[in-house]
């Protein structure tokens, strides 16, 4: 929900600050001469002190003691912090190339389509479905109740005026409460003994992975981390998308080369991260399942579909990267995993279903990871993030099927 606190002022109108900040720059740039001593002063013998001097009014003496108390931390106080510098995915960055640029990362073949299993009803839907969805939509875009600073419109066109302060609910809290939506819905239709009672949701947990570099084939390193806004485990591994034929067939199939990119470009570097598994829950015998993911708000550089795939990809990878360390599988494979994604971003979903078949990236010769995606799924036309969505007219009832049987697979 969006409100306007206060009555808006007129653009350039005599009380617009913008005016006043301006001729503040301007003045100050302005250059005034060198401060002279009177002559009549030194006539006299009065003393004069320069005020550029660095001796001019001393600070007060200091007199804290030498305690850890009264020091400022460094980096290297970070409990976290390590020694040697890693490469770090946190999904703040989008990829230059999109896909193949996440697929040459995770070590993976071209994108297929999602198979008939996968897009097989699961559960029966109902009759009014179609206002179920509407319903979870408008519970994230009209009927939170949350007040915040929203960010101001920026308009493509016109992109010198300076828009209008509002207060709501930020576009990825707004994804996160109708994915949440979405989720309790699909786990009240669902039959009942088969996804309604054994799947844990977590909500805003951290989950972080590590690989080392002999596996990663890098220099460094790779660590795949993010706060995830919701998480979901279940008693029982994902069942397997890929036969044990394919996956012995795909050592003859080749990873995107991405040539004259690397695909370590967009990822940044740090010496603070966790060398191993983090994961909610992690003292218990689950199984990580579906992350759901939102975006932020991008008004002047938005996100392409191919990146936001991308980000859906990788973060996918990420849970099956960490599935695996968590039963101690860090070297190789008893058995491929397979982890899934759904991202809600602006409208558009993207589901993503990465089977990881092989730990060591650098390994041409061997398996390779697998992935299944369908990118930017319309669900609804939002509007601005400075207006209230009254109705909704259309939305796209197979999108939330096609989520809905990708959950229960």
């Amino acid at each position: 929900m969006v409100y306007r606190k206060y009555k808006a002022l007129k653009q350039w109108g005599k009380v617009n600050t913008l005016l006043f900040k301006q001729m503040l720059t301007a003045r100050n740039k302005r250059s005034a001469p060198l401060f002279e001593v009177p002559e009549a002063l030194v006539e006299k013998g009065i003393e004069v002190h320069d005020p550029n001097d660095r001796n001019f009014l001393k600070p007060k003496e200091d007199f804290q003691v030498n305690h850890p108390a009264f020091r400022e931390p460094t980096i290297k106080d970070h409990p976290l912090y390590k020694n040697q510098r890693a490469f770090l995915f946190e999904g703040n960055n989008p990829f230059s190339d999109g896909v193949d640029q996440a697929c040459a990362l995770i070590g993976a073949t071209k994108p297929k389509s999602f198979t008939e299993e996968l897009l097989k009803d699961k559960m029966t839907f109902p009759e009014d479905l179609e206002e179920r969805v509407k319903d979870g939509i408008m519970c994230g875009e009209r009927y939170d109740p949350t007040l915040v600073r929203l960010e101001k419109w920026h308009d493509p066109i016109i992109f010198w005026t300076i828009g209008q302060r509002f207060y709501g609910t930020p576009v990825e809290k707004r994804s996160q409460i109708i994915l949440e939506q979405f989720y309790r819905q699909i786990l009240l239709l669902s039959p009942k003994g088969h996804f309604s009672e054994d799947n844990v949701a977590d909500y805003n947990q951290s989950i972080s992975a590590y690989l080392p570099a002999d596996l990663f084939g890098a220099a460094m390193p790779a660590v795949f981390r993010l706060i995830a806004p919701t998480l979901i485990q279940r008693s029982v591994p994902v069942p397997l998308v890929a036969t044990i034929d394919q996956v012995e067939a795909s050592k003859t199939e080749i990873v995107p080369d991405i040539y004259p990119i690397s695909p370590l470009i967009d990822l940044t570097k740090g010496k603070i991260y966790n060398d191993t598994t983090v994961v909610p829950r992690g003292i218990l015998d689950l199984h990580l399942d579906t992350v759901f993911l939102t975006q932020p708000l991008r008004q002047k550089y938005p996100w392409t579909t191919e990146q936001n795939a991308a980000n859906a990809i990788t973060s996918a990878f990420m849970l099956a990267l960490a599935q695996a360390h968590r039963h101690g599988q860090t070297d190789k494979l008893a058995k491929p995993i397979v982890a899934k994604a759904v991202q809600l971003d602006r409208g558009n979903v993207d589901l993503a279903v990465v089977q990881l078949n092989n730990l060591d990236l650098n390994d041409t010769e061997g398996v390779k990871n697998m992935v299944w995606l369908e990118k930017a799924l319309p669900l609804y036309k939002p509007v601005k993030h400075i207006e209230n969505l009254e109705k909704l007219d259309n939305v796209n009832v197979e999108t939330f099927k096609k989520m809905a049987n990708l959950l229960l697979y």
